[in-house]
């Protein structure tokens, strides 16, 4: 290595000196994110799922939000949430006598324009569902159970909107579950049949299945359950659900 003159022994003692101070003064800043306004508007339908003209009265809740937000619809169906901070919220709606509807893992991002966000409720089938049976079915199509239920207090005449689920514990819901589905249905003198389709790989010979079943809107709406990851339909009365019923696949 040559020798260093003075100048340059100069220049390499100020570089040092200005790394030194560098790294001396390093200053975390902190930014604060811009707060906002949310205009939540929510949607009332019927269970033709026509739009009801009366929209108040909707409980619009932003989980994640401290303290806990919760406002109500106007009768327009629209409430504004003003000086929001951002971040992420799950949007709860709800009303008596409607399905839920949730939004989840919303971002929002504040800033000086408003916000816009909707939601839709399904009015709740007051439908009863009585002795809940499965049996051997005589369908041999596809591997299929009977499904039978008698439906009292129905609102939708001779025909049947409801949602199953199927699952290998008897401890069936519709948050513990294996398979779901829709059934749409005539009912012949407030009698429901139906033959339900199953997985032979999932439901062996010899194994044995329950089911519980909740009266349903149209719409089908859902969200994921970030605990479980289960699909999760909003689109049930939890009210009105049946009894757990069983049968052994023959």
């Amino acid at each position: 290595m040559r020798n260093l003159t003075p100048k340059n022994k100069l220049q390499l003692f100020l570089i040092m000196v200005y790394v030194g101070l560098l790294s001396g003064c390093t200053k975390v800043i902190e930014y604060e994110l811009p707060k906002g306004a949310l205009l939540v508007q929510v949607n009332l339908m019927d269970l033709a799922g026509k739009s009801i003209p009366e929209n108040g009265g909707v409980e619009v809740t932003l989980e994640g939000s401290t303290p806990l937000i919760k406002v109500s619809t106007d009768e327009n169906g629209m409430v504004e949430i003003s000086n929001l901070n951002s971040g992420t919220y799950n949007i709860l709606f709800n009303k008596e006598g409607y399905t839920q509807y949730r939004l989840m893992s919303y971002q929002f991002v504040g800033g000086n324009e408003i916000t816009m966000v909707n939601g839709y409720l399904y009015e709740n089938s007051n439908a009863q569902i009585h002795d809940l049976t499965l049996s051997e079915s005589d369908y041999y199509f596809y591997p299929n159970i009977l499904l039978e239920a008698d439906i009292s207090d129905n609102d939708r005449g001779n025909s049947f909107i409801g949602r199953y689920f199927i699952s290998n514990s008897p401890d069936v819901s519709y948050m513990d579950y294996q398979v779901t589905g829709v059934i749409n249905e005539k009912l012949d003198y407030n009698h429901l049949q139906y033959n339900l389709r199953y997985n032979t790989e999932t439901y062996p010979v010899d194994s044995k299945v329950y089911v519980i079943m909740y009266p349903a809107s149209i719409n089908g709406m859902q969200y994921i359950d970030i605990d479980s990851g289960q699909l999760i339909y909003t689109d049930i009365n939890l009210d009105n659900g049946s009894s757990v019923a069983s049968y052994t696949i023959k």
